[in-house]
């Protein structure tokens, strides 16, 4: 899980640099929407290079880390695209790109969106599997954006596998060529949400729409408590299982994806970190 990756890295010691986030979670979500800001400027104004300047005059010599999902978004937004560019041109920069199977994705993708209030994947209670599937663009088109956005020392792609989490300490390790403890804390990650809680939650995002999303994540756990204390068994209804013709989609996605990092690898832009090599 991403955030079990943010929780991992600002408790390294004097290994590397992990800027304080601005916000209540891990990873620094909001430098990467501030720089996308049209006050945020460029150049010397340049909200991420300040950032990076101030941390690196604290550890002179140490890999200063930035971590965020939201840095993706330069290849649809034109002011993070180009002042992510312009970071290239002040340091020597590395791009890490980690990435799960698509079809992994699924569940944690419509979760996401409840979580955060984001309806449209529903249809009343029912998942709206055409737009989920119209939401799932093919991103080997977005890492070769994201590679060409600038002139990166290296980048990398590190595969994630579920069944062996070190893995991803491992690749940090050698990329940043730093030893990183082989620890991680299972409660730092986001918890997966039962799917009668994720209902519960549904109901609450639609009967309170604008309410903070920790507020009703929370009542939703309460509610989800209660089921189980009085009727155990539709508490414990699963998922529903992936229709035919969305799993091939996924699949083929996926198939997509692996095709392009591979193209990648043999041409020289990227290096690829598998499990267990």
């Amino acid at each position: 899980g991403t955030k079990a990756t943010h929780n991992l890295l600002p408790n390294q010691g004097n290994g590397i640099v992990y800027p304080q986030p601005q916000t209540d979670g891990p990873g620094h979500h909001r430098l990467a929407m501030q720089i996308d800001d049209p006050e945020a400027g460029t150049g010397d104004r340049n909200v991420l290079i300040q950032t990076v300047l101030q941390e690196s005059s604290k550890g002179p010599g140490r890999p200063v880390v930035l971590s965020s999902e939201s840095f993706s978004r330069a290849i649809s937004h034109p002011l993070m695209q180009a002042r992510l560019s312009e970071f290239a041109d002040f340091f020597r920069t590395e791009l890490v790109i980690t990435h799960r199977r698509i079809e992994q994705k699924i569940h944690s993708l419509v979760q996401e969106n409840v979580k955060n209030g984001w309806l449209h994947c529903f249809q009343g209670n029912e998942w709206d599997w055409n737009r989920i599937m119209e939401l799932s663009a093919p991103e080997d088109v977005y890492i070769d954006r994201m590679i060409e956005l600038g002139r990166w020392k290296s980048c990398h792609i590190v595969l994630i596998d579920p069944g062996r989490p070190f893995h991803i300490i491992d690749a940090f390790s050698e990329i940043l060529g730093v030893t990183l403890p082989r620890t991680l804390d299972p409660a730092g990650a986001n918890p997966a949400i039962p799917y009668m809680q994720l209902q519960v939650l549904l109901g609450l995002h639609r009967e309170h729409p604008g309410h903070d999303t920790h507020a009703l994540l929370e009542r939703s756990r309460v509610a989800f408590q209660e089921l189980r204390k009085s009727d155990p068994e539709r508490a414990s209804a699963p998922y529903p299982p992936l229709p035919e013709d969305v799993l091939r989609h996924f699949e083929a996605l996926d198939a997509n994806h692996t095709n392009r990092i591979l193209d990648l690898e043999s041409s020289g832009w990227i290096v690829v970190h598998r499990p267990g090599h």
